[in-house]
């Protein structure tokens, strides 16, 4: 049986609460030595978010999209004048 299926117990869990999501996961599975999955795992079962509300998650994804779409403008706009070129 691995650590993460065994008990948490009270001090554990309000680590976990109070901590989740304000350090790292990382940090957190060190501390309480159990894996990164069973840290996420606990905290999901709690209903503990990181405060990654909606539209914090709606803000990253438009920004995620804006900079997708001028990546995709830049790599157009140099295939252009690389066309260009060739034909000159």
């Amino acid at each position: 049986m691995s650590h993460h299926d065994l008990n948490w117990n009270f001090e554990e869990m309000e680590l976990l609460r109070t901590k989740y999501g304000k350090i790292p996961t990382k940090v957190l599975s060190k501390m309480l030595h159990r894996s990164k999955y069973a840290i996420r795992l606990k905290a999901h079962r709690m209903n503990i978010t990181t405060g990654k509300t909606p539209d914090n998650f709606k803000a990253h994804v438009a920004a995620q999209k804006k900079a997708m779409e001028e990546k995709t403008k830049k790599m157009l706009e140099e295939r252009d004048n690389e066309l260009k070129t060739e034909t000159s």
